[in-house]
C-alpha cells in the first residue's frame, strides 16, 4: 500500500499534470467507431446475462413477488467495448504512464473517452429506443458511454428483461431483487455486457462507530460525551473501567500518518516543503445528505478556518440516516489532512449515481470511496460497472482511493461481523479493480 506521503505527492503531481490536450497516438487513430448492433431487435431471440442474481436473494428470505407498481430507479446497462477498442485503450493507458511517450499524462475528458472507447452513436440510439419501447425512463447517457441508466416499475423491468422480481427480508434487511438472470435481445448482446443495480441492496459504509466525544472549548480537546468520571490515560486515549476511546483531531491524524505538513505534523522537519493540498480537488462520495455548516464548525474548531465543502446532491435526493456518519467522517478528515484542498461531496440515494456524477463532472483529482459490497454480492454486472468507472477515472488522471473494510476475506459474512471467512474468500468489490488504490483498516 502506498504511504500517505507518497499518495499526497502522487496526487499533487497528477493535479499539476491534468490537461485537456490529447496527443496523437494509437488511441487518436480510432476516431470512427463501427456499429456492433445490426439487424432487427428480435424479442424472441434472447441472450442470458449470467451471474447477476444477488446471493442473499435466497428462498428462505423470499417474501413473494414484489408489488408491480414499485419503482426501480437507476438500473444500469453495462456497455462493453469491442476487442479492438479494449486493446487500443490498454495501449493508450500504458502510454499515459510512459515518460517517453507523447501521451504521457495527457488525460482524457469524458467526451474524449466516450468518443474513442464507447459504442457507436447508432448503437446507443438502438439501446435507448429498445428501453423506451418497454415504457422505461432513460436517463441522459454519460459522456464516457460506459453505461446507460433507466428507471421504471417492477412490472416494466420484469417485462423488458424477462425476469421475476421478489421482496426479501434478510434478518431485518429488506430489499427487492431479481430471482433469475436477465435476458436481452441477442442483437444487443455485442454492446450490453450486463445489467447492474437490479436489486435495492445498499452498499455498506465502512466506518466503525465508537464512543461519542464532545469538544471542550476550555482545553480545546475532545472528551467523552458522558458525564461519568472518565479521565485521560496514556497513548492519547480516554475512558474508564476497561472502556477506552481514541479521539483524533486533524493534527493527530497528520502526525500518525506523517503527512508532509509542518503546521499539523509535529514531527515533520522544519525548513522542507510543506504541502497543504492547495490546488488539489478532492471528491468524496456518499449516499446520505450532510450539512456544510457542520463541516464548517469542525474546520473552525480544529483548523482555525471555515471553508465549506461543495455538496452536489445527485437525483434522487439523498436520504438522511446513519450513513451520514460516514459522509462527515470522510469530508472532515480529508479536509483535516489537506486543509488547503477544495472538497466536493457527491451524494445520492444510490451510491453509483454519485460515483457516475463525480467521474463525468471530471473536476476532482482524487476520489475517495468508503463504502463496500463484497464481489459475490455485486454480481458480474456490478463488478463490471465499477471496473468501468475506475478505468475511465484512471484515463482522466483521477486517483480513486477505496477503503477495503476491516473484515479481510470475510467481507461477505454476516454484515462484516465475522473475523474469518465462512462463506468463501471475498473482498470489497469497490476496491478490487486494477484501477483503484485499496486502503485497508488500521489501528495506527
Amino acid at each position: 500500500m502506498l504511504s500517505p506521503r507518497l499518495l499526497f505527492n502522487v496526487s499533487l503531481a497528477s493535479c499539476l499534470a491534468i490537461s485537456s490536450l490529447f496527443c496523437t497516438g494509437s488511441a487518436a487513430q480510432n476516431s470512427t467507431i463501427a456499429p456492433r448492433i445490426s439487424g432487427p431487435i428480435d424479442e424472441s431471440s434472447l441472450t442470458t446475462l449470467k451471474g447477476n442474481v444477488a446471493p442473499t436473494a435466497r428462498p428462505e428470505f423470499d417474501k413473494g413477488e414484489a408489488a408491480a407498481s414499485s419503482e426501480l430507479t437507476f438500473v444500469r446497462l453495462v456497455l462493453s467495448r469491442s476487442p479492438e477498442q479494449e486493446a487500443d485503450l490498454d495501449r493508450f493507458m500504458a502510454q499515459q504512464l510512459d515518460k517517453s511517450s507523447p501521451n504521457y499524462r495527457h488525460w482524457l475528458t469524458p467526451e474524449q473517452f466516450g468518443k474513442l472507447y464507447g459504442p457507436a452513436d447508432s448503437d446507443i440510439a438502438a439501446i435507448v429506443a429498445w428501453l423506451q419501447s418497454h415504457g422505461l425512463k432513460v436517463e441522459p447517457v454519460p459522456a464516457g458511454r460506459t453505461n446507460i441508466a433507466f428507471s421504471g416499475t417492477v412490472s416494466q423491468v420484469e417485462e423488458a428483461l424477462h425476469i421475476s422480481i421478489h421482496s426479501f427480508d434478510n434478518h431485518g434487511e429488506q430489499f427487492l431483487s431479481n430471482t433469475s438472470d436477465p435476458r436481452i435481445p441477442s442483437a444487443l448482446a455485442p454492446v450490453i455486457s450486463g445489467v447492474a443495480n437490479l436489486n435495492t441492496i445498499r452498499p455498506k459504509p465502512q466506518d466503525v462507530p465508537a464512543g461519542v466525544g464532545k469538544f471542550d472549548p476550555s482545553t480545546r480537546r475532545l472528551v467523552p460525551a458522558t458525564a461519568s468520571a472518565e479521565r485521560p490515560v496514556p497513548d492519547l486515549t480516554t475512558g474508564s473501567m476497561g472502556s477506552f476511546f481514541f479521539y483524533l483531531v486533524p493534527a493527530d491524524a497528520a502526525t500518525i500518518y506523517d503527512t508532509p505538513n509542518s503546521t499539523l505534523n509535529a514531527n515533520f522537519p522544519t525548513g522542507g516543503p510543506t504541502y497543504t493540498g492547495a490546488g488539489v480537488n478532492i471528491g468524496i462520495v456518499g449516499d446520505a445528505l450532510i450539512q456544510a455548516s457542520t463541516v464548517v464548525d469542525y474546520r473552525t474548531k480544529f483548523l482555525n478556518e471555515s471553508t465549506p465543502p461543495t455538496i452536489t446532491n445527485v437525483a434522487p435526493a439523498a436520504i438522511a440516516g446513519s450513513d451520514t456518519d460516514e459522509g462527515y467522517l470522510d469530508v472532515e478528515i480529508s479536509g483535516g489532512l489537506a486543509p488547503g484542498a477544495n472538497l466536493t461531496f457527491y451524494t445520492s440515494g444510490t451510491l453509483q449515481n454519485a460515483i457516475n456524477q463525480a467521474i463525468n463532472d471530471n473536476k476532482v483529482d482524487i476520489l475517495s470511496v468508503s463504502f463496500g459490497e463484497c464481489e459475490l454480492a455485486l454480481g458480474n454486472s456490478g463488478n463490471q460497472l465499477l471496473a468501468g468507472f475506475w478505468k475511465q477515472a484512471a484515463t482522466a488522471g483521477i486517483s480513486v482511493v477505496v477503503s477495503t473494510g476491516d473484515s479481510g476475506s470475510a467481507g461477505c459474512d454476516n454484515n462484516n461481523t465475522e473475523t474469518a471467512a465462512i462463506n468463501g474468500l471475498q473482498v470489497n468489490g469497490f476496491a478490487s479493480t486494477p484501477y483503484n488504490v485499496a486502503v485497508g483498516g488500521t489501528d495506527f
